[in-house]
């Protein structure tokens, strides 16, 4: 809860809010409608870093400065569309969203195949360099605040800052690549610059002194490049209508089929009744197959064809398609 955080805050003033299952997080009782707009406003202020002033009754007044809070969360796209119906946008609206990194992952299920293990050992340099990370203990001044280290950047740094500042903001506005996501695009050169500070400091092993380089701020700004795509096909998928999941889901699902024959030299034909019976199970039944099928055929997706004299309707993906998928 917002208050467990806040009591944990004043006793030490860095917190990592982490879950692998953040449905209980969005569906709890701190995100309940009477209190969703206080406590998504009290996580906003911790991502700027503080301060935070709170009075209760019969707790008396909390007040804390310079906190450091970072928030993963690891949750279903149907739960996050639900919260945000359920809180009618508020949480785009006062920036909450904005304020996270994006990651919508294709699935890979039926392409988990075994292989066995190899060593990683830039996995476990990786492990020993954030261990010692987490071993270092905060520095706090004589009233208890976090006593923090500013990181400049050198001109090269500086000059690619500014470059990904502009780019984003010129793909804002009209319709270009970021309109959809304005809210997320603001903030996208201040993080920016906090990943470059995090790739600075985890690199430096003798400790983080100097400006940030170039070459960093280079890195940060193509991971940020990322994000933003990544929160660009999140938020296109979050507005689909029923009708074109559907439509997605089944040419998927052939386009993989057609792959699969050609891998086995086989016919990439594959007709209707055999999607019916062998099709993504969450089409099947009712009129959903036969739907998604008309709606893509009207876009040029795919054709159905028919032979004279014969029943049997053959279905045929459409070649830039399948470039498309691949």
């Amino acid at each position: 809860s917002a208050e467990a955080l806040v009591s944990h805050l004043t006793k030490y003033p860095i917190a990592a809010f982490i879950s692998s299952e953040a449905g209980v997080i969005f569906g709890g009782h701190s995100m309940k409608a009477e209190s969703v707009k206080r406590n998504l406003g009290l996580l906003n202020q911790l991502w700027d870093g503080g301060p935070v002033n709170e009075g209760r009754v019969g707790r008396g007044e909390t007040y804390i400065e310079s906190v450091r809070v970072t928030m993963g969360l690891m949750v279903q796209p149907s739960v996050l569309d639900s919260f945000f119906q359920k809180t009618e946008g508020l949480a785009r609206g006062i920036g909450f969203f904005a304020r996270f990194l994006f990651s919508h992952p294709e699935s890979t299920q039926g392409l988990r195949f075994y292989k066995e293990p190899e060593a990683m050992p830039s996995l476990d340099e990786f492990q020993r360099r954030v261990t010692s990370l987490l071993q270092l203990h905060a520095l706090k001044d004589d009233l208890g605040r976090l006593v923090t280290h500013p990181v400049g950047l050198d001109a090269g740094a500086q000059k690619a800052w500014i470059c990904f500042h502009d780019e984003v903001e010129e793909f804002i506005g009209g319709d270009r690549e970021y309109s959809t996501i304005k809210d997320v695009a603001s903030k996208a050169a201040e993080n920016a610059a906090r990943l470059a500070c995090c790739l600075h400091v985890f690199t430096k092993y003798g400790g983080p002194f100097g400006d940030i380089e170039h070459s960093t701020m280079d890195s940060a700004c193509s991971l940020m490049r990322w994000y933003l795509d990544e929160a660009v096909r999140f938020g296109r998928k979050s507005e689909m209508t029923e009708d074109l999941r559907n439509a997605e889901l089944l040419e998927g699902w052939l386009v993989e089929k057609h792959k699969e024959a050609i891998r086995q030299k086989r016919e990439t034909l594959i007709t209707v009744n055999t999607i019916r019976q062998k099709g993504p199970n969450a089409l099947r039944g009712g009129k959903r197959i036969d739907d998604a099928l008309s709606l893509l055929q009207d876009h040029g997706r795919l054709r159905v064809t028919q032979s004279p004299g014969s029943k049997t309707r053959f279905v045929t993906v459409a070649p830039p398609v399948i470039i498309e998928w691949s």
